[in-house]
Parts: structure tokens; C-alpha cells; sequence
């Protein structure tokens, strides 16, 4: 992830090469949700579970699109039966709670969401944040500050064993948390060493945006766009968290747009093929 461009080369390629195939329909659907593609995605995961009503996969493509699309009671609605079943996957609760963060009076259930993500993994560093932008969101500054010290509590500042994704998401922790020469010094490591990932760049704007640092934070977005980054809806969803400042700056706006752009043009190459879901076989696995 970070190269959304390429994904979606190689799953429109995936895809066209094997029509029948449940595990390409998937691929081809992730790569899109993530190029901010998310109705069409949809479309396929539709298409994988006419097939097979219970595949895992589609179902969390399926609340994933739900919460890309703006459409948060549809994400919560099919999110909690598949977490009845999957309770470990931590990931797909920090999509819930962000969904309910957005319905009204949908704070309180955010909360609760994202604390039974904790319980399922501790150690997850986008659930701390996420928790703590809630209690932001609820009014409860103190209690957010809390959140977000505790979350770095116990986490290697010299990175050991980290991937750079978690390391990304660290950095708008301490930003957070109020810790700016460690989120300094993760945004330097990561643009030494992963600075061609448009994902990357793309958590690092979030965290010079918690920074107050609108002018770097805006022209690290363009630079992630420049680099690959596609996912608008996820922008779009995020920006109640670590941009909510930024809403009314017009470079982040014309940044936006500019993105925008990017995803309705490589739309034209994708549309029809997702209606490709017609085949004379079942989806074979």
C-alpha cells in the first residue's frame, strides 16, 4: 500500500487474466477501495459474496467501502455481525468506530468500539490514536492527552523491529501527545528510508497537521499524492482527526482537488471492468 497506482495494474491485470477466480475478484477490489475507488469495489465484493455469502474478505471490503462511501450506519450494520465472528480483527473495529464517530450522538458507541479494539490487541498504535481523537471529538481534551501519553508509553524510539507503516502511524501519536522533536525525528527516519511511499507521506501529513504545521503538512499531501496516493475517500473520512484545522486553508483545499483529479481520471480505466461480474462459472477460489 502506497503505490496505488501500480495495484491497480497488477489487480486490473489479476483480474482480466482470471474472471473466475474468487481470490483475483478480491484483489482487483481492495486495490481500488484504496485508489478511492470505493463503489466499485463494492461492486466486486458484491460480486464475491452472490457467491459465497460468508467470505471474510468481502465482507470487510464490504464495511470498508460502507465507511469510504460516507454511508456509516450500512459500515456498523454489517461491521458488528462480522466482528461477532472475527473478534480479533482490530482493524476492521478501528473502520466501526470511525464510521459511529461520525453518526450523531455516535461518540459514546466510537468509544466503546475502539476500547474493545484494545482489549483485542494492546498493542495496536492506531487504535491509541484513534481512541484518543475520540475523547477529543467527545470534548474530553484531558482525557485524550492521557490516552495518547499512555499510547507511546513503551514503544522503542530507536524503532526496533518496526515496520514503517506502525512507525508512521507513532509519529502522529507523538504528535499528539504533544512529543514534537520525537515526531520530528520520525518524520526525518521515514523520509530517509521510505520516502517514496505515497502512503507514508500521507500519515506523515496527518502528523505535521497535528503539529499546527499547515504549510509543511499540505505540501507533505502533495508530495504523497505525487507519489502514488490515491485514497481520497479515506482523506475524506479522515479529516475529523489530525487536518480538522485545515478544512478552511486554501493550499490544502486546492491539494484536495488536485487529488481529486488524479482519481477521476484513472476512474475512466476502471469502471467498466468492475461490472465484469457475470461469469458462466461460479467464482472459483
Amino acid at each position: 500500500m502506497g503505490w496505488h497506482h501500480r495495484a491497480l495494474q497488477a489487480g486490473k491485470t489479476i483480474y482480466l487474466n482470471r474472471l473466475d477466480s474468487l481470490d483475483a475478484t478480491i484483489t482487483y477490489s481492495r486495490a481500488l477501495m484504496n485508489a478511492g475507488m470505493a463503489e466499485l469495489s463494492n461492486t466486486l465484493a458484491d460480486a464475491v459474496l452472490a457467491e459465497d455469502s460468508t467470505h471474510p474478505s468481502a465482507t470487510k471490503l464490504k464495511i470498508w467501502c460502507a465507511l469510504l462511501l460516507g454511508r456509516h450506519q450500512d459500515a456498523i450494520d454489517v461491521g458488528r455481525p462480522y466482528l461477532g465472528v472475527n473478534r480479533g480483527d482490530a482493524n476492521t473495529r478501528w473502520a466501526l468506530a470511525l464510521a459511529a464517530a461520525h453518526l450523531p450522538a455516535g461518540i459514546d458507541d466510537a468509544v466503546h468500539i475502539a476500547e474493545d479494539a484494545l482489549q483485542a490487541d494492546p498493542t495496536d498504535v492506531t487504535i491509541w490514536l484513534l481512541l484518543g481523537y475520540l475523547q477529543m471529538l467527545g470534548g474530553h481534551d484531558d482525557a485524550a492527552q492521557k490516552i495518547w501519553r499512555q499510547g507511546t508509553d513503551g514503544f522503542d524510539k530507536d524503532h526496533i523491529g518496526a515496520n514503517h507503516r506502525t512507525i508512521a502511524w507513532m509519529t502522529n501519536l507523538y504528535a499528539a501527545a504533544r512529543d514534537e522533536t520525537t515526531a520530528r525525528k520520525c518524520i526525518d527516519y521515514l523520509l530517509a528510508r521510505d520516502g517514496t511511499n505515497g502512503y507514508i507521506r500521507y500519515r506523515l501529513f496527518h502528523a505535521l497537521a497535528e503539529l499546527g504545521d499547515q504549510l509543511a503538512a499540505v505540501e507533505m499531501l502533495d508530495s504523497a499524492v505525487t507519489c502514488g496516493f490515491m485514497s481520497l475517500e479515506l482523506l475524506r473520512q479522515e479529516e475529523i482527526l489530525g487536518p480538522r484545522h485545515l478544512h478552511g486553508y486554501p493550499p490544502y483545499r486546492r491539494v484536495v482537488a488536485r487529488l481529486e483529479e488524479v482519481v477521476s481520471s484513472a476512474r475512466d480505466d476502471h469502471v467498466s471492468l468492475s461490472a465484469i461480474t457475470r461469469v458462466k462459472e461460479p467464482l472459483s477460489r
